[in-house]
């Protein structure tokens, strides 16, 4: 998507199709309906779901700064993560 056309969506003088709002909300981790939810000034929804539509999504700061973070580790280091939140789990449950 070209920037102008960006501009203009933000300026409201152009509107963004259906398909590319849930294609932009997946990039960003979260749902086309938490998207609209903080525009129009509303709360976010608790349980918005993922593409996947089997996982929640966490708005809350940490947890936006963490997906921030991880998107911009290469894949093994992605993978180290992963392991160590697992066993961080599997400790905690114990």
């Amino acid at each position: 998507m070209a920037t102008s056309h960006v501009s203009r969506i933000e300026r409201g003088d152009r509107r963004l199709s259906t398909s590319k709002l849930n294609a932009l909300a997946a990039a960003l981790g979260t749902s086309a309906t938490a998207i609209c939810a903080q525009a129009e000034g509303l709360p976010v929804p608790a349980t918005a779901q993922s593409q996947d539509g089997d996982l929640t999504l966490d708005h809350t700061k940490e947890a936006i700064e963490l997906r921030k973070a991880f998107r911009k580790l290469p894949l093994p280091s992605r993978r180290l993560v992963v392991d160590f939140a697992q066993m961080l789990a599997k400790q905690a449950a114990t």
